[in-house]
């Protein structure tokens, strides 16, 4: 007499890192899972996998105005290769910084039930700062021979704050970028995160046109160039 697997099972296991592991934002990140029956055999029957049937969810909080709300979303369940029967992959999308717990659930059965290693937590970190979406705060005049001063709060492309100790600004003065400037990095100390100043002083009556951009992309900031008039 032959054998085959029975139905999958709780003990299915998920596969992670040993090791915790941390993220950036936006980075796609896969869990494959290995469906296994009650004896600890690999699935084989393909159309007893129904993906559709487990649950991702993503629970953590979320900083919105300096203020910390919690947040429930859901991530997918998908069958790589449909003839492999006994592998899915639990696909998650986090594009907010912090820290969050997945939930991988069997949801077939009345009372759905938590695979082998669910829940677990999660880090995810900011992702390379974006010059397009850094704050800039600047002066709209000044008279010359005023010292004036720009700053820049550094963010990756989904708005998370970013505090990365090999970024580097520089500004210029003009359309020509001739001699650059460095901006300095310094902590601001009502926020405690670290922000990029450039000290100015106008130099003519008119309108000066300061340029500030990243230095390793070479892309600038927004709002820039500022008008000091």
């Amino acid at each position: 007499l032959a054998f085959g697997p029975g139905h999958y099972s709780s003990l299915s296991p998920i596969l992670k890192p040993y090791q915790e592991t941390s993220y950036a934002a936006g980075q796609p990140i896969t869990y494959p899972i290995i469906l296994k029956d009650s004896n600890n055999n690999n699935i084989t029957m393909v159309n007893t996998v129904q993906p559709d049937l487990f649950t991702v969810q993503i629970s953590g909080f979320i900083s919105v105005n300096d203020k910390l709300l919690s947040t429930i979303f859901q991530g997918s369940m998908v069958q790589p290769d449909s003839s492999v029967a006994h592998i899915l992959a639990a696909q998650i999308l986090i594009t907010a910084a912090g820290e969050y717990t997945i939930t991988i659930k069997d949801s077939e059965n009345a009372v759905p039930t938590n695979l082998l290693g669910s829940p677990f937590t999660v880090t995810v970190n900011a992702a390379e700062t974006n010059p397009l979406h850094c704050k800039s705060f600047s002066p709209e005049s000044a008279i010359a021979g005023e010292e004036f001063e720009i700053t820049i709060q550094t963010f990756d492309a989904y708005n998370n704050p970013t505090d990365y100790e090999d970024d580097e600004f520089v500004g210029w003065y003009g359309r020509a970028e001739e001699e650059t400037i460095e901006l300095i990095r310094v902590l601001n100390q009502n926020t405690s995160s670290f922000e990029f100043i450039l000290k100015g002083t106008k130099t003519i009556a008119e309108i000066n046109l300061i340029h500030v951009k990243h230095n390793e992309t070479g892309i600038e900031v927004a709002n820039s160039p500022f008008a000091i008039r």
